[in-house]
């Protein structure tokens, strides 16, 4: 198994993520499609230069995900 942590913004009277899809953009309600940094200076750079920032970053807080990937065994496996 193994973890990784990102940042993303989360809008603080919604709930809702920042979407990095333009299909939800500009929010969502799901973890997965929230727009992920890696470390605190991408999201200082993305809300200083980025078309899509939002209009009004104050209304956001930067909020860690935690992302787990675990290999999904298959039935053999599992019946062995």
């Amino acid at each position: 198994m193994e973890i990784k942590r990102r940042l993303a913004l989360l809008h603080i009277e919604t709930g809702l993520y920042l979407s990095w899809s333009s299909d939800n953009f500009p929010h969502t309600s799901k973890v997965s499609q929230a727009r992920r940094f890696s470390k605190i200076d991408e999201v200082s750079v993305f809300l200083s230069n980025s078309l899509y920032r939002p209009d009004n970053p104050e209304e956001y807080e930067i909020v860690t995900l935690k992302i787990t990937y675990e290999r999904e065994e298959s039935e053999d496996e599992r019946t062995a």
